[in-house]
């Protein structure tokens, strides 16, 4: 009588096993399931927001060496090349140090402009993207601030 109880605790705590372990694939297989494709190109606003927020997505998105052009006035301005290691992210969506105004301006189907100041400084800096094969690039940068 000893010998079935023992083997009978056995048998119940191999099958909780076993069915512990069953359910814990099922759930990894939903979980694998709701995985979504990535619908960062899907429009521009959906681009920009993900461009902002995620800094190795920003990377990627970067065409490398980038210019710069720096208008100091209506005569003088100045060209600088960008290189992926000396790219500083920041992102100025979650960023609340400053007063960020964001412009995006819409030149055609390929071509965004966006346009960010900061209120009451003379800050404004425009961000060139174009979409090249179905994917949104930064391309260059000029900044007409003061």
């Amino acid at each position: 009588m000893k010998h079935i109880a023992r083997y009978g605790l056995l048998l119940i705590g191999i099958l909780f096993t076993l069915v512990s372990c069953t359910n814990n694939k099922k759930v990894n297989a939903v979980q694998t399931e709701t995985v979504k494709p990535d619908t960062a190109d899907k429009n521009f606003d959906t681009f920009f927001t993900r461009f902002e927020t995620d800094s190795v997505f920003q990377l990627s998105r970067i065409s490398f060496p980038i210019k710069k052009t720096i208008l100091e006035d209506d005569t003088t301005k100045t060209v600088n090349e960008i290189k992926r290691n000396d790219w500083k992210y920041h992102n100025i969506l979650t960023d609340k140090s400053e007063k960020y105004i964001i412009d995006k301006i819409k030149v055609n189907q390929s071509e965004y402009k966006t346009a960010i100041s900061i209120e009451d400084t003379g800050v404004h800096i425009e961000y060139n993207f174009v979409n090249k094969d179905g994917k949104w690039w930064l391309v260059d940068i000029v900044d007409n601030g003061d």
